[in-house]
């Protein structure tokens, strides 16, 4: 979670954790391997290091950047039948909703979670357009928290593909892309910072953990890099519509966050998120519940809130289950009882 005004962490936590007071007087070999081997790896900092797709929460990131870019516009829409095929294929990509959405734009489509919309956008976008997008909002290269060893992620490019597995890119890799699969990988504290930068409308904070640095003599510093969204994106009408958007995914009774409640006593802006991590077979459907834990899916949430003047940006991955959203709910609830209780329902935009 992060205060998207100035990047800095407000609370952050990757489970299984440990107890560093073991380290604190030397810990014994013992201790330390029953650490190393331990199930889940609690010394693995998942929030710096953790790559995972991020699945439907990059929906209104590239949203915004089709928009400010002219390549959809408010009222452009498409009529979703479940499923989307390349003309002159076979291969057919599915939505998550077997009979599809019926007339989608853009407003819906992040409301429901539309595949199909987004493969087709993906399609007409191309990937440099949207790789220059997921760089803008810090995809792709550390983010530059003040804790070691953070992660770059990945934003996978077709010079990356030709140079690491030596094929050509394919428009079916830009299609699975644009729904968040694939090859693009985030780290979690680069989804929050993601997530800020949709709450600042493409201003960009570095995170920190460090609130200042103060020495003898000297006023207390800390100044984090800061940077201003392009041009291209400064577009009220097109912000304002992917917030209201992500509002409806809350407020909606179509929205697809059914397990966060539409009745916060604060505003707030959000987007779910699936991501698979095994590929079943379209023609037999299996129950979650039925495949090991370790194929199950992620499930992934993100929000910003209040919508007119956030104060807290925060990203949710859950491994191989739907806790995501109850614990989003949970920490905004505690958030605002004990930091800004007055900051509750600000208006629609």
């Amino acid at each position: 979670a992060l205060n998207p005004n100035d990047g800095s962490v407000l609370a952050m936590a990757s489970n299984p954790s440990f107890d560093p007071n073991l380290f604190a007087s030397g810990i014994s070999q013992t201790q330390y391997q029953t650490l190393l081997h331990a199930k889940g790896h609690p010394l693995y900092n998942k929030i710096t290091r953790g790559l995972y797709s991020p699945g439907s929460t990059i929906k209104p990131l590239i949203a915004i950047g089709a928009l400010s870019d002219n390549f959809i516009s408010a009222d452009s829409s498409i009529f979703d039948k479940g499923w989307f095929r390349l003309p002159h294929t076979k291969h057919v990509y599915h939505d998550w909703r077997y009979n599809g959405h019926g007339w989608v734009n853009v407003y819906k489509a992040i409301t429901v979670s539309c595949d199909t919309f987004f493969y087709e956008l993906a399609v007409q976008m191309g990937i440099d357009a949207l790789d220059r997008d997921f760089s803008l909002f810090g995809f792709g290269i550390p983010t530059g928290l003040d804790l070691p060893n953070e992660s770059s992620g990945l934003v996978p490019t077709p010079d990356w593909k030709k140079k690491t597995q030596h094929h050509p890119w394919y428009t079916g890799d830009t299609i699975i892309t644009g729904i968040g699969q694939g090859s693009l990988l985030v780290t979690p504290i680069q989804l929050a910072s993601a997530t800020a930068a949709l709450a600042m409308r493409g201003e960009r904070y570095q995170p920190h953990v460090i609130h200042a640095i103060n020495r003898p003599g000297a006023p207390a510093t800390l100044s984090p890099s800061h940077a201003n969204p392009p041009a291209y994106l400064d577009n009220t009408a097109n912000w304002n519509l992917v917030t209201r958007a992500m509002v409806s995914v809350i407020q909606s009774q179509h929205g697809t966050a059914t397990q966060f409640g539409k009745y916060a006593p604060y505003s707030v802006a959000a987007k779910t998120g699936t991501a698979q991590v095994y590929k079943k077979n379209r023609s037999h459907i299996v129950a979650q519940s039925s495949l090991p834990y370790k194929l199950r899916n992620n499930h992934l949430f993100i929000a910003f809130a209040p919508i007119q003047h956030p104060t807290i940006a925060l990203a949710v991955i859950i491994e191989h289950d739907r806790d995501d959203e109850i614990i989003a709910r949970h920490f905004l609830d505690r958030y605002f009882q004990l930091s800004r209780p007055h900051t509750a329902h600000q208006g629609p935009l």
